[in-house]
């Protein structure tokens, strides 16, 4: 990446079949709308200190990828950012998150998720986890004082909810 970029432009590396791993330099605050999407053999993320959004359908459809971690210093993450990756099991969301969009992990294979204390929103108004037929069991940060709305609409396999007693308002 050239000296002073601080983003990743738009479908840079969309249908790059042959992407496996990508290391996203300190300089990058941003990755933008479909960047790495398409991208099915990817399997590996390494998210540096500087991302601070990660943007429409950036990973979308990254059939490959099978776990992510999302750094504290991620504070947004947009509409439909890794929907339909298929194989994705496993999905880290640490303190530091602010805002969800709508779809970001549709169609996923997520069975289990955290929320961090410090989400705030959903954009959009629909579930992040809308069509994640395995996410059945969620737990949230304590300290977490409002559950947004539509965080979880329609995920029909949920089976265990463990709400803080920090809570105050559910959307």
């Amino acid at each position: 990446f050239g000296e002073g970029m601080t983003a990743i432009p738009r479908y840079l590396f969309a249908n790059c079949s042959g992407l496996k791993e990508i290391t996203i330099p300190d300089t990058i605050t941003t990755i933008k709308e479909s960047a790495f999407t398409n991208c099915a053999n990817l399997t590996d993320i390494d998210f540096s200190i500087g991302v601070k959004t990660i943007g429409d359908r950036a990973f979308a459809n990254c059939t490959s990828l099978a776990e992510v971690e999302i750094p504290a210093n991620i504070e947004t993450i947009e509409i439909k950012a890794f929907q339909k990756c298929t194989n994705l099991e496993k999905v880290t969301l640490n303190e530091g998150l602010t805002i969800l969009g709508a779809k970001a992990f549709y169609g996923t294979n997520i069975s289990s998720i955290y929320i961090p204390s410090t989400l705030q929103e959903v954009k959009d108004y629909t579930s992040p986890f809308s069509n994640c037929a395995s996410l059945n069991d969620i737990t949230f940060g304590e300290g977490i004082t409002s559950i947004p709305n539509y965080l979880f609409a329609n995920c029909t396999g949920l089976r265990e909810i463990e709400i803080p007693s920090s809570v105050k308002s559910i959307g």
